[in-house]
């Protein structure tokens, strides 16, 4: 008896040959349908959602795959990645390999396209494509081979047969696995005509980052365009979109014009979002507001997650006892652990006994 994937914490069992009749189902209409929606709703990488997703997922229904039937999207309908488990988990449960697909993207992502060790559940998603991989669904052992790219998972090799075979059989990305951009292009993958010299093609398609850096452009969320365009507006819908480094720069604009409230608004937006710059630049204006202890709390906050110059910022307000106790051997530790980390103004004599 073979194994199946554990799913939520749940160990479930199925034949391997129960597997491999589902495998073979794969090839089938509601299958090939059913996989070529899920390519799309977990691994679109920055695309624009196609408005007929949810046809894609009623074809595959339409077609006998029984699990396509309850599915909504999530990447048009706001849901949530776990949300993946309530349609899919069992009938990968059964040893169904396309349900496992479904689910070890769920599993494997915190959000769509990105697989991280910080996702919902990674072992889950590990085994679910491990799983639809050994019962011989292409997809799985590409999927598998990704996870180990980005560090997740099994010590599983790339195989270049395997993407060759999910290329020829229309999944473009593995073209691009595969150094094949040009058959990714012809196959309507945007990221392929990219790769392939093709930007004017790419743009038309919907890949807004290989388009003309334009504020239509910026509107319509091509967040690189707003940063190129680099005027304050295009920098207000790039920071309205959450990106730390609209933020940041929004930010600086704004304090340049005076703008002291909303440039701390910005500031906050971008520091939360993990640029370092925005933490300094907000500090900076608590600081300058009398406020020291909101500063050495951004600075504090800053240094916990790897910001080298918020971190050296605290020392220093450490050690002079601004916002905090002072403390002039803690200063001096932190000092000493930024100069180790390659911060080379941190690397001072030290001057607590």
């Amino acid at each position: 008896m073979k194994r199946a994937p554990v799913i939520a914490g749940t160990v479930l069992t199925a034949a391997v040959i129960v597997g491999l009749w589902f495998a073979s189902q794969a090839t089938d209409d509601g299958g090939v349908l059913a996989l070529a929606a899920l390519s799309v709703e977990f691994r679109q990488d920055g695309l624009r959602v196609p408005d007929n997703l949810d046809q894609r997922y009623r074809a595959a229904c339409n077609a006998g795959y029984e699990p396509a039937c309850t599915w909504r999207e999530i990447r048009a309908d706001g849901g949530e990645l776990s949300d993946v488990n309530e349609s899919f988990s069992g009938a990968c449960a059964a040893a169904d390999p396309v349900a496992c697909v479904a689910v070890g993207g769920a599993n494997t992502q915190i959000r769509h396209g990105s697989p991280t060790m910080s996702a919902l559940s990674p072992p889950n998603g590990v085994a679910a494509f491990k799983y639809a991989c050994e019962v011989g669904l292409d997809r799985g052992c590409w999927e598998l081979a990704r996870l180990t790219s980005a560090g997740i998972g099994l010590a599983v090799s790339p195989q270049g047969e395997t993407y060759n075979r999910l290329c020829d059989a229309g999944e473009p990305r593995a073209c691009l696995d595969a150094k094949r951009p040009e058959a990714a292009c012809s196959a309507g993958y945007a990221r392929g005509c990219a790769a392939a010299g093709e930007p004017e093609i790419a743009c038309e398609m919907g890949l807004l980052e290989a388009c003309p850096p334009t504020m239509e452009i910026c509107v319509d969320g091509g967040l690189a365009a707003c940063l190129t365009v680099g005027d304050e507006d295009a920098l207000t819908v790039a920071c309205q979109a959450k990106d730390p480094v609209g933020c940041a720069r929004l930010g600086a604009e704004l304090l340049d014009s005076g703008e002291r409230r909303r440039a701390a608004a910005s500031f906050t937006v971008a520091c939360k979002g993990g640029n370092g710059v925005g933490c300094t630049q907000l500090a900076e204006v608590h600081r300058s507001d009398g406020d020291v202890v909101a500063a050495y709390a951004v600075h504090q906050r800053a240094c916990q997650v790897g910001h080298l110059a918020n971190c050296e910022a605290q020392a220093h307000m450490m050690r002079a006892g601004e916002g905090v106790g002072a403390d002039g051997y803690e200063a001096d530790e932190l000092l000493r652990a930024i100069c180790r980390a390659g911060r080379t103004s941190a690397c001072v004599e030290p001057t607590s006994q």
